[in-house]
């Protein structure tokens, strides 16, 4: 585990943050209070953890899709206003949360992560939910889509069988 919260006022993480071993598969940058998760993600390719959250994070490099063994991203309460196309390259992930920013559009890619079981995009601007995004979503347990502007849900929700939360 590699834990940066010591690092709390830092506007860009620097270089020497990303210099680690193989063997670091948990990312914790809470608190950090950064604004741009660095292009140097491609360094962790094993990383399976990646939690940055309660920041001011307003982007997130397209790097992310370097970490084909991500499963757990936490972006909660930051200043996104979109995610990298790149995220649908970590088809592994089963815990999604991008809560409390805001986002004006669904995420590019989501539906590309099949295994994905949390979804928590609660909190944001998103106006709509494009047909396709949940039509391969077989593995989804919980769905936060409250306090968005979605008028309506696309009938391929139903593909979500194993939903059991829903907000």
């Amino acid at each position: 585990v590699c834990d940066m919260s010591m690092l709390r006022y830092a506007r860009i993480v620097p270089y020497f943050i990303f210099e680690t071993t193989d063997e670091t598969n948990h990312l914790n940058k809470s608190t950090l209070f950064t604004t741009t998760l660095h292009s140097r993600l491609e360094a962790f390719p094993s990383l399976q953890t990646l939690k940055v959250v309660l920041n001011n994070l307003s982007f997130v490099d397209e790097s992310i899709g370097c970490m084909v063994d991500l499963k757990y991203l936490d972006l909660f309460q930051n200043q996104l206003q979109d995610l990298p196309a790149g995220m649908d390259a970590c088809v592994l992930m089963v815990h999604c949360d991008v809560s409390y920013n805001n986002l004006h559009v669904m995420p590019v890619g989501l539906s590309s992560l099949h295994q994905l079981e949390h979804l928590d995009l609660q909190h944001n601007e998103i106006p709509s939910i494009p047909a396709d995004t949940f039509e391969m979503m077989t593995s989804l347990t919980t769905l936060y889509l409250n306090h968005n502007k979605i008028p309506k849900i696309p009938v391929e929700f139903y593909n979500c069988v194993k939903l059991t939360k829903f907000n």
